[in-house]
């Protein structure tokens, strides 16, 4: 059995080495990791594990955001002294945004991009700020996707009142003081307390509000609205 596995071995390689050239791969070496933005377009070409690895987003994405918000004045100054180019910024903001507990600490986002503490800070509020201007451009409303978002949403929410409304908020939970009799367990979220959350919805003449947790309507009531 041994000789024909090995007989069976040879007859592979052989015909991999008469309809095959062999050539061995190149990879140049990675930039220093005090060069963020090198090192991250490094991985963009060739280690693209990597790269979803820090960024959680593929590269075009990426640069979609940075063509949106680099010509924003919010990474402009008056000083002799110019700001971060915008590129970087947008990546150590992203890197931060990307993680979750001790891992989005400033500290450790510091250290590995480089930078100071308050650089951190620094950027993660600059980028959001424009983000949050791209708002009206990236959420525009599609009058032909609105009917069928609606019913959607009627569908998912099990509350057909909010079929005339316009706007939907999740607010803060309101902590119960004993846990409830039916659906406790329902009732109790991320936050390890039993609470109940109140969502408003804007009707044309009215406010919808619905109690409920998780997708169970437990209590809904409609208020005039006032002027």
């Amino acid at each position: 059995m041994l000789d024909r596995i090995r007989n069976l071995w040879q007859e592979h390689l052989q015909a991999i080495s008469q309809s095959r050239y062999l050539q061995s791969f190149y990879r140049p070496p990675a930039p220093s990791t005090s060069d963020l933005v090198a090192r991250l377009r490094y991985y963009e070409k060739w280690d693209l594990r990597r790269w979803h690895h820090w960024m959680r987003m593929p590269p075009y994405c990426f640069d979609d955001m940075l063509r949106s918000i680099e010509h924003n004045p919010v990474f402009h100054n008056n000083s002799s002294r110019p700001q971060m180019e915008v590129e970087r910024q947008l990546a150590i903001w992203i890197i931060q945004a990307g993680r979750y507990g001790p891992g989005a600490c400033s500290i450790e986002i510091a250290e590995w991009t480089g930078v100071s503490i308050g650089t951190v800070y620094n950027c993660s509020r600059r980028c959001m700020i424009a983000l949050m201007s791209c708002h009206d451009d990236a959420f525009a409303p599609d009058e032909t996707q609105r009917p069928g978002a609606k019913k959607l949403a009627e569908e998912k929410s099990r509350t057909p009142e909010w079929g005339g409304g316009i706007l939907a908020a999740d607010g803060t939970p309101v902590k119960v003081f004993v846990r409830p009799g039916w659906y406790g367990s329902d009732f109790y979220g991320k936050d390890k307390i039993y609470a109940i959350q109140l969502t408003a919805s804007h009707l044309n003449n009215s406010i919808c509000t619905c109690s409920n947790s998780l997708s169970s309507a437990h209590h809904m009531g409609t208020h005039p609205s006032h002027p």
